[in-house]
């Protein structure tokens, strides 16, 4: 029981830290979506700067990260992206369960 509420307690601390870091964060910023800025030719900077804005936190295997990169995705957001999830982990741990995201329409994991 008291692991249960260590966890619930993390869980919701992570929640106020995320809205409190993201400003209230709006709604998730898609991968097709950052597909689309990088062909529309955003720059890496002010793709990040919308990744960080959004809140949203990216968990990615090795086959979506090599799909990014030969749709034209650049080294530098394909960073940023992987930073969302791994700071994400270092402030709580359960983010390392799968049972915690969700699956998008988009076939991309969101959390």
């Amino acid at each position: 029981m008291k692991m249960y509420f260590h966890r619930v307690f993390g869980l919701v601390i992570l929640a106020g830290i995320i809205l409190t870091a993201g400003g209230c964060a709006g709604k998730i910023l898609t991968v097709p979506e950052i597909v689309t800025m990088s062909d529309e030719g955003m720059s890496d900077n002010a793709i990040c700067g919308k990744i960080e804005e959004s809140g949203t936190i990216y968990r990615m295997k090795g086959s979506q990260l090599a799909d990014l990169s030969e749709r034209g995705v650049s080294d530098g957001v394909i960073d940023c992206m992987e930073q969302t999830y791994i700071e994400a982990v270092r402030q709580d741990q359960a983010l390392e369960d799968w049972d915690n995201w969700s699956m998008g329409d988009d076939g991309w994991w969101y959390w």
